[in-house]
């Protein structure tokens, strides 16, 4: 599945409207708002341009054309996660919510102050292709899954547009003195599939913000506490190399710095077990 690059939100709504709909998908406002969003200055006024020609397109039939609704959707949310301007947000999760018929993922960042730090609540609604990937990798057969809880949330860790599933998995298979296990999904078309597992985490976890840290790292840098299991407790940064992640226990120890990024898998609500099935919407 092809995937569309931020810079190219409008310009591939143009093209998708176009063909359906030549005669009112042309508009200068519209051209104003491609320009604007490459060049990084995308106004709340092109944003409700942007949506009143989506949802035209939707209420006709756009929905059934060739344009890429899930990879836009992935971008969109991309947009939502990287922005602290919750006007800008609102407008976006509009757009969100058309481009999945309302079934948006429900993890829209929330400004705890003024700046670049935000938390995101760790999502606990049972969700079945994650939970069939869980089960999956760690082969965990069915007499334990009403031992083994998971909640997720969603980043795009390698900046190539698509977001990750990060799954804090608790239970007898995944879980010891040391912490949990962390598990990292891509998203295929079937569904979810294994990037990386990583051991002995203890949520919350840091998404460190660019620049935050002189390490080297092909992906987002996660900050953790590192503690249990006879090591000494610690506030550790995971980098990675050659697109996976170091393990906790060889991570690089951070003392004294205050660092900006998004927070993870904020334990507020009992997570889900692997028994509990998603709720199917009529």
């Amino acid at each position: 599945m092809t995937y569309i690059k931020p810079i190219a939100l409008a310009a591939a709504l143009l093209t998708a409207l176009t063909i359906s709909f030549p005669a009112e998908a042309k508009s200068d406002t519209l051209s104003s708002a491609e320009e604007a969003l490459e060049e990084g200055k995308v106004s709340n006024k092109d944003l409700d341009a942007l949506f009143d020609r989506l949802k035209e397109a939707y209420r006709k039939g756009g929905k059934e054309n060739s344009f890429d609704w899930k990879g836009m959707s992935s971008v969109i949310l991309g947009e939502i996660l990287k922005s602290d301007d919750i006007q800008k947000n609102k407008k976006l999760k509009d757009i969100l919510d058309i481009l999945t018929d309302g079934e948006s993922k429900k993890e829209e960042p929330e400004v705890e102050e003024t700046g670049p730090d935000r938390t995101i609540d760790a999502e606990v609604q049972p969700n079945d292709a994650i939970r069939r990937a869980v089960i999956s990798s760690f082969d965990i057969p069915k007499k334990d899954w009403k031992t083994t809880k998971y909640s997720y949330n969603f980043m795009d860790l390698d900046h190539d547009g698509r977001m990750e599933a990060l799954v804090l998995v608790q239970g007898p298979y995944t879980s010891g003195s040391g912490g949990d296990t962390l598990l990292i999904l891509k998203e295929k078309d079937e569904g979810w599939e294994e990037d990386q597992a990583i051991s002995i985490v203890h949520a919350p976890i840091l998404v460190a913000a660019p620049g935050e840290l002189d390490l080297p790292s092909d992906r987002k840098i996660l900050i953790l506490k590192r503690s249990g299991g006879g090591a000494k407790e610690a506030y550790v940064a995971l980098t990675s190399h050659d697109g996976k992640y170091i393990s906790v226990g060889e991570a690089e120890e951070i003392k004294d710095q205050e660092i900006h990024g998004t927070l993870l898998l904020v334990q507020k609500e009992e997570a889900p077990t692997l028994e509990e099935k998603e709720k199917i919407r009529e």
